[in-house]
């Protein structure tokens, strides 16, 4: 889902104590002005009972080309694949190294994800380089945990959404922690 159907506050407080970190993000683009974006750029929206907003097709790749297509038209670079080993401060720029290459950029985005799924690429590294550049890390704590099979049903419930459930694990009737 894209959002939900409320205002910044709502989303704030959705998260409870961790909600005013949000502040900053929400003030620069809150549910309805993304709502708007991803719809300027050709996706319908719906809402569902939940609240959740998607977009209408359900598809997240039309998402996806609606951001990629706005990216586009803002002249930045998106530098895909490419193994960051350190960013750094030097006066009122930054200094990214890449791959043996060094970039020079006014402002960095850093979206490197946590440490929970090597698989796919993330190590933690985001949080080395945002302390070194002065931000205060808060020790991440697991939060979404996928669940892996090689089972091929489990392929028919992909985008299923189920409100409020509990899932117990069990093994050879041992349930497991």
């Amino acid at each position: 889902n894209l959002t939900q159907a409320t205002d910044k506050r709502g989303i704030v407080q959705a998260y409870r104590e961790q909600g005013p970190f949000l502040h900053s993000a929400l003030a620069l683009l809150g549910p309805p002005d993304l709502i708007k974006l991803v719809e300027d750029e050709g996706v319908p929206t719906k809402r569902e009972e939940t609240g959740k907003i998607f977009p209408a097709s359900d598809r997240a790749l039309d998402v996806l080309k609606a951001f990629l297509q706005r990216f586009q038209r803002s002249g930045a670079t998106l530098a895909l694949e490419q193994c960051v080993e350190r960013i750094e401060r030097d006066g009122e720029q930054f200094v990214v190294v890449a791959n043996g290459k060094t970039l020079r950029a006014a402002s960095v985005l850093v979206t490197s994800g946590g440490k929970s799924y090597p698989g796919c690429g993330t190590t933690g590294d985001g949080y080395v380089w945002a302390e070194s550049l002065g931000h205060r890390i808060i020790t991440p704590r697991p939060a979404l945990v996928p669940i892996t099979t090689n089972e091929a049903w489990v392929l028919k419930l992909s985008g299923l959404t189920l409100p409020d459930i509990v899932l117990e694990l069990t093994l050879d009737g041992r349930e497991l922690q």
